[in-house]
């Protein structure tokens, strides 16, 4: 009876690692946000209260790029933000893959689309009005930020 207890358990053990191996994605598959439906999208974060304001809304500009421009402060605060839908919707929330992305300079940042990714932050070099861009140079969308009158 005992053998056969072993048994059972080493069969279901397998199964679940074999099974789990399974769902694993492949090395060739890429985390970043391939697909998103770009018009329903706002930068959502700590300077408006990760609400989903019509300002806040991406617009389509030219090239395949969605802009949206947002009055910032240097006042040694670090922007916690993402790119999300109205409703916060799994495929639509939009940050960092690793860790806190520190967004600086003319970087462009790729997206990770998912409810586990991380905020991304931007600390402003200068008061003034910031260009959230988002944009698919490849296959994946990449955002980046920087000021107006640079």
């Amino acid at each position: 009876m005992l053998n056969g207890t072993f048994r059972f358990i080493y069969i279901v053990a397998s199964v679940l690692v074999v099974g789990g191996c399974s769902l694993q994605p492949t090395l060739s598959s890429s985390p970043y946000a391939t697909s998103l439906n770009e018009e329903a999208l706002f930068v959502r974060g700590t300077f408006n209260w990760w609400g989903a304001q019509e300002s806040y809304r991406f617009i389509y500009t030219q090239d395949d790029t969605w802009v949206v421009d947002i009055p910032l402060l240097a006042d040694g605060t670090v922007y916690d933000f993402k790119i999300a839908d109205a409703n916060w919707s799994p495929k639509q929330i939009c940050g960092s893959l690793d860790s806190r992305m520190i967004i600086t300079g003319n970087d462009a940042v790729p997206l990770f689309c998912d409810p586990t990714s991380l905020n991304f932050q931007y600390n402003a070099p200068s008061d003034g009005v910031y260009r959230f861009s988002l944009f698919k140079p490849s296959k994946i969308y990449k955002l980046k930020v920087k000021k107006l009158d640079d």
